[in-house]
């Protein structure tokens, strides 16, 4: 899971085509993987990736950074932090016009303990 999620990255470093947002994607890809694996400090590095790629972009993708945090820093013990990036996930759901996208949203953050 971890190769193809740093192969799927790759792929956008190197396509002319790839945009900070296929790196944002990208970097979240990664660091849901990581966090899944229960591999925190990585998975927040990436996640603060995938953060700063999504800025200036879509509420969906920032929101996603955000839940991307969110998850790394539950995992690595951080709370507080999983707390207050998770509420910052959630203020962005209002602007997410697409129903589909803001439902996955919900459903990821739904899945935070």
């Amino acid at each position: 899971m971890v190769l193809a999620a740093y192969a799927s990255l790759y792929h956008w470093t190197q396509a002319p085509e790839g945009t900070a947002r296929n790196l944002s994607v990208g970097w979240w890809q990664v660091s849901r993987v990581l966090a899944v694996l229960g591999r925190g400090p990585e998975a927040l590095g990436a996640a603060e990736r995938c953060l700063a790629f999504a800025q200036g972009d879509t509420a969906f993708h920032v929101a996603y950074g955000h839940e991307a945090l969110a998850r790394a820093r539950r995992v690595s013990g951080d709370t507080d932090g999983a707390r207050r990036d998770a509420e910052k996930a959630r203020a962005l759901l209002p602007a997410i016009e697409d129903e589909a996208e803001r439902g996955l949203l919900q459903a990821d953050l739904a899945q935070l303990p």
